[in-house]
């Protein structure tokens, strides 16, 4: 267990957490009650204001430090108990920690200032409608959230290393039970889910939807939406001047994430390559690989025919049933011995009841022989002779060699060489390619290791050497892709495979170095940056004021696009006709055709069932445009561009040959949708919805149902206590 403690981060910095959660203790402990009279004896709003309650006062800057103050106390503390638990036990008894290692990781995304507050405001609610946490239930809580593992001196040790008083510490954990008793009693009133929404759920992830889909640019509006006015850019800048730009979010903010250009080459062979790969490579590769690769299938289904033993009957699976009492067998009118089975020696294999006698092999006694009527055979009798025994030649007969045995020709159990040559060939070439990249990361490693020392000793830097006629002599084509966001990057014709996809992110991420040679880790090919714009967080309009500008034209000219999409479709309804033929030769209005796709996805071509093994996210599916492969939409799609759960809603609810409209989730595109099939049918799908097992299904829905209803919930609790928001949550956030 110790090997895969995933705290240990806490006990190699043990000194300075507790030096930090001695001095928060102190501070807390001493300050809260003063801060808490503070904020009830004031009845103005002051510029820390974030809240204020008909029932509990007010919530300002101060309190909210507080209970951030309070959330880590109770984190580091449930961190310490699972770090000093987690090398004891056993490996039977590790499951006894699961629910400790997921609270300290609720613990961990429980953050934000708003979600501080919500849990302030449930615990404040709990007290008020009678909820209670006594010492007993503190105890009780503590021991089913270790298994039962956690000793009365490994608690008083982690109160003496953590610094944290023990009245306060419980305190927290007073407030955190009545806080889980409260978010229980909401969650009591989810579980409930009726008929018709797991119909519904279930809907959302087995039916494929195929559709027309008429594209209505916002951008083409822009001119219509007029210029905007100083104070309502400003006003925009301060909306969101705190959020991060994503082409893919209605949300998008002023922060511009870091830009880079690269260069790469990939290891695809050429036909110059696949040409030089010769026909003795490739048959030494057949020769050392083709037990592991090219083995012929084996049906498992057939059956081996037995060959007869001893001159018997060949098996037969049928069982032989014996014949009527007194009948004799036509073969030499001879009568099998009759043998009553050992007790134990029977098995029933099919349903028909027939019996098959398996005799345990034991060596008995011969039995004497006897003759036909019964009696002791006296006479010699006739041998019999026997095909399966072999005599010895005679002493005086001549000895002859066997005839030589013919060799086992195995070659029947592989695929022909011919059959799988063109496969060996590409698998040879792509290793050529893949060799080929070291000489071009050579001399990129050359070019960096002089850029890096001129730049040092504050020299002039060498120029970007120019590699495209090198990467062609080794049979590989230079691409290069010009500055921009990871958003920009992921549409490049590198990021088609999910390794480079993930390859490129992490990149961004991370932060590269200029004209660092970098490979893959699949080996597949080799990047090196070439230019980089650091990320941009804005003070001022006149920072991103092109940008501001655009935006809010953009939002000005949606309601526009809308209305124009709802033209179209009332068009399209009156119709009844496919949409490419009623927009043809409108030049603001693209048509394009779907592949099927389904409202909620685990990822193409995974099954449901996989994906709830592996715990795999469930998100919303892609629509790839006709003829666009599974996974490539965000590149080749040319109208549909991150759809979102509106346009989802708005296909799935459409029965074949309706036509409904939505934006996509950025709300930069509006779109008429015409549905024009759905597979598999209803009827289908009803019968198989009954055995479906829920857990295959909850994940389509059951997510967004929660949310939707604890706003509902925390909306109404706001309202009995008079909750009411002085400024913005996200305004102190971003501040921090």
């Amino acid at each position: 267990m110790a090997g895969h403690n995933p705290f240990q981060v806490f006990r190699k910095n043990q000194t300075f957490w507790l030096a930090v959660l001695t001095i928060g203790a102190m501070v807390s402990f001493i300050l809260l009650p003063a801060v808490l009279q503070l904020v009830s004896g004031v009845s103005g709003a002051g510029p820390q204001d974030i809240a204020k309650t008909r029932n509990f006062g007010k919530v300002d800057g101060r309190s909210v430090a507080v209970l951030n103050q309070d959330r880590d106390h109770l984190r580091l503390f449930f961190r310490y108990l699972y770090e000093s638990l987690a090398p004891t036990v056993k490996e039977d008894q590790v499951h006894l920690l699961q629910r400790l290692a997921m609270c300290v990781q609720e613990f961990e995304e429980r953050v934000g200032s708003e979600a501080l507050i919500n849990d302030w405001l449930l615990v404040q609610y709990a007290r008020q409608v009678g909820y209670a946490a006594n010492r007993e239930s503190i105890i009780s809580y503590l021991s089913g959230l270790t298994g039962g593992l956690l000793s009365d001196a490994l608690f008083r040790q982690a109160i003496r290393d953590t610094g944290l008083p023990e009245q306060r510490l419980e305190y927290l954990i007073a407030n955190e039970l009545l806080r889980q008793q409260m978010y229980q009693s909401f969650l009591l009133t989810q579980s409930v889910v009726s008929p018709a929404t797991r119909w519904d759920w279930f809907q959302r992830l087995n039916r494929n939807i195929t559709a027309e889909v008429a594209a209505v640019p916002v951008d083409a509006f822009i001119s219509e939406a007029g210029e905007p006015a100083d104070a309502q850019l400003n006003k925009l800048f301060e909306e969101k001047k705190g959020l991060p730009y994503s082409p893919v979010s209605a949300d998008s903010g002023f922060e511009i994430p870091v830009k880079l250009a690269f260069q790469y080459v990939v290891a695809k062979p050429s036909q110059k390559v696949l040409d030089s790969v010769t026909k003795e490579e490739i048959q030494k590769y057949y020769d050392e690989h083709k037990d592991a690769d090219f083995r012929k299938p084996v049906n498992p289904m057939t059956k081996p025919t037995l060959p007869g033993i001893g001159g018997a009957v060949p098996f037969s699976p049928k069982p032989v049933s014996p014949g009527p009492a007194g009948t004799s067998e036509k073969k030499e009118d001879i009568k099998p011995e009759e043998k009553k089975p050992e007790e134990n020696e029977t098995s029933s294999l099919n349903s028909g009841g027939a019996k098959t006698i398996f005799v345990k092999y034991q060596a008995e006694k011969p039995a004497e022989p006897v003759g036909p009527d019964g009696s002791a055979a006296d006479e010699k009798q006739p041998e019999v002779p026997n095909p399966a025994r072999q005599e010895a030649p005679a002493a005086d007969e001549p000895v002859t060699d066997k005839p030589a045995e013919k060799p086992v020709d195995l070659s029947i159990l592989y695929k022909p060489l011919p059959e799988v040559e063109g496969q060996i060939r590409q698998i040879l070439a792509l290793q050529k390619a893949q060799a080929a990249l070291k000489p071009i990361e050579e001399k990129m490693r050359e070019h960096f290791q002089a850029y890096n020392t001129n730049f040092d000793k504050g020299l002039e830097v060498p120029k970007m050497p120019d590699l495209t006629k090198f990467a062609e002599e080794q049979g590989l084509k230079l691409e290069s892709v010009p500055l921009g966001t990871v958003y920009d990057a992921v549409k490049s014709e590198f990021c088609r495979k999910p390794d480079e996809r993930q390859f490129i992110i992490k990149l961004y991420r991370e932060g590269p170095v200029v004209f660092e040679p970098l490979t893959t880790p699949n080996g597949g090919a080799a990047l090196w940056i070439t230019e980089i714009v650091s990320e941009l967080k804005p003070e001022s309009v006149a920072d991103v004021k092109d940008f501001v500008v655009k935006r809010w034209k953009e939002t000005e000219a949606a309601p526009l696009a809308l209305k124009r999409a709802e033209e179209l479709a009332a068009e399209a309804k009156a119709a009844d006709k496919p949409l490419a033929e009623i927009f043809k030769g409108k030049d603001d209005v693209k048509v394009v055709e779907t592949e099927p796709f389904a409202w909620k996805s685990y990822g193409p071509g995974i099954h449901p069932f996989i994906g709830l093994m592996q715990r795999l996210p469930l998100g919303i599916g892609e629509v790839c445009e006709k003829g666009v492969a599974a996974g490539d939409a965000e590149i080749d799609n040319k109208a549909i561009f991150a759809p979102g759960e509106e346009f989802m809603k708005v296909a799935s609810s459409l029965a074949v040959g309706e036509t409904g409209v939505a934006f996509n989730q950025p709300k930069t595109v509006a779109y008429v949708i015409r549905a024009t099939g759905s597979t598999p049918s209803e009827d289908v799908l009803w019968e198989q919805f009954p055995s479906t097992n829920p857990g295959f299904y909850f994940q389509a829905g059951m997510r967004e149902q929660q949310q939707d209803g604890f706003e509902a919930w925390i909306k109404q609790i706001r309202e009995e206590t008079g909750f009411q928001w002085i400024q913005k949550p996200e305004t102190l956030d971003r501040r921090q």
